[in-house]
């Protein structure tokens, strides 16, 4: 982070600051196996993958009861695994630039944030090698669910998987961009040697992620416009929800004041807060945030 402060003089001054943060937040296998650098299993095993390094996912090996767990506990198996396994690297680029400036009995801060996020995925699931699922039936009496005996690791070792083997044969990455930005406006007024109000208002706005080269859905939500459920909703209390609208855009401040009582030992705070939402906007939980009700459609 690179931070100026420029006082201009005495009761105004500007306070400057740009950031940049990266970070790596990866799921994938052990920095051996890495799928740009490290060493491939597939390769030695003679079997399909797709990146430079990986390991296949031998899944169901091991009942959960073999590796010391409770005996209901799922089958473990080893190498590549879980779907969510991928490459994330993310960036941050951010400027924050703030005024403040005393006039008379007034504190005056206003500025700005800006943002602009960026998340660089390529999933790695069935990529870094096969998903490759094992289990007893292969193996049992009657190569049925109702069989008996049989063993995951038998039917391993004969090759024969348990069902569909999943292999991912093209690596498609994501190029996730966000852009934020905010106003803010604040003013600290001591009215009295006793009484300070604080107040204060901030506009900001999340723009709607976006992909470097359109490689993504996209849902555009049509003003006052009722959608109804597949399924109606049943609660606990019995209200039924059969449809759904779109909440608009809201506009809010807050403000407060503190009064010290009692020799300063004790403080009365007061607070407001306004919200300005376009006529007729259908938000029905103004007071439970929590809960949607249905809303009929406009005359």
């Amino acid at each position: 982070m690179l931070g100026d402060t420029h006082t201009f003089t005495p009761t105004l001054y500007n306070d400057l600051r740009l950031n940049y943060t990266r970070g790596r937040f990866s799921s994938t296998v052990a920095p051996e196996f890495d799928a740009a650098t490290g060493q491939n299993i597939n390769t030695e095993l003679g079997l399909p993958n797709i990146t430079h390094g990986g390991v296949p996912g031998l899944n169901g090996l091991f009942p959960g009861s073999s590796l010391g767990g409770r005996p209901a506990a799922p089958a473990t198996g080893i190498g590549g695994g879980g779907s969510t396994q991928n490459e994330d690297r993310e960036e941050r680029y951010a400027v924050t630039d703030i005024v403040y400036k005393v006039h008379g009995a007034m504190s005056f801060k206003f500025g700005t944030d800006l943002s602009h996020a960026l998340q660089n995925v390529i999933p790695l699931f069935a990529a870094l090698g096969g998903q490759y699922p094992f289990a007893a039936t292969q193996t049992n009496s009657t190569n049925t669910a109702a069989g008996t005996g049989g063993s995951p690791w038998a039917s391993f070792l004969l090759g024969v998987p348990n069902g569909n083997v999943t292999l991912r044969n093209v690596e498609i990455p994501y190029y996730y961009r966000w852009n934020s930005g905010a106003l803010f406006l604040q003013d600290d007024w001591k009215v009295k040697p006793n009484l300070t109000l604080n107040l204060g208002v901030r506009w900001s706005v999340q723009m709607p992620r976006t992909e470097k080269y359109d490689n993504q859905g996209v849902t555009v939500p049509i003003w006052r416009r009722t959608v109804p459920l597949a399924s109606p909703l049943t609660l606990a209390d019995g209200e039924v929800i059969s449809s759904v609208r779109v909440p608009p855009f809201v506009f809010s401040g807050r403000g407060n004041s503190r009064y010290p009582l009692a020799h300063g030992l004790q403080r009365l705070r007061t607070a407001f807060r306004f919200r300005v939402e376009p006529h007729g906007a259908p938000v029905a939980a103004r007071d439970h945030p929590r809960r949607l009700r249905p809303i009929a459609p406009p005359p």
